[in-house]
């Protein structure tokens, strides 16, 4: 079955809505006149034109959607208890036996530039984080025991702000 495969790019307006044809070959998009004066015109409203949004569209012959064509989200995996000599290349050469890893990062102590021991390694696939995760987690690596576990980047613990008080 040849595919056929289209990406454009629409404007996201709250309430916007697009309809498809019986056939699912055609789309209908609703479009509108934008008047001369609008401050889309004007070199100030920039930062106003709307956001865009992205659609990919991948159909078959009969138009049906090839689901396993489809993108799927990237996945993090969390890496903790590595010695400060492991660099982000090592990680990476490790972590690609079990898929695709797309980006690699290791946190470091932003005053004496020394590794914290832990970091992060990203997929392209959720199922070879999956299994990192399952092959790596309590492994001996390069002199240790690490902890490998699904995660998500973001503040640590103690730098999160105080949510006691009411701004």
């Amino acid at each position: 079955m040849a595919l056929s495969s289209s990406t454009f790019q629409i404007p996201l307006f709250k309430h916007q809505f697009f309809e498809t044809s019986q056939n699912l070959r055609t789309l209908n998009l609703p479009t509108t006149e934008i008047p001369r004066r609008s401050s889309f015109h004007t070199a100030r409203s920039k930062s106003c034109s709307p956001p865009l949004r992205t659609i990919s569209c991948v159909a078959g012959d009969d138009g049906t959607r090839e689901a396993s064509s489809l993108p799927t989200p990237i996945s993090s995996v969390f890496v903790k208890g590595f010695s400060d000599s492991v660099s982000e290349g090592r990680l990476k050469k490790v972590f690609s036996e079990f898929g695709q890893v797309t980006n690699v990062k290791i946190i470091i102590n932003e005053r004496t530039r020394q590794s914290l021991g832990y970091g992060y390694v990203w997929f392209n696939r959720k199922e070879d984080a999956q299994l990192a995760v399952e092959a790596m987690n309590g492994k001996f690596f390069d002199g240790r025991f690490i902890l490998v576990k699904f995660g998500q980047p973001g503040l640590s613990r103690r730098r999160r702000p105080h949510s006691g008080f009411l701004l």
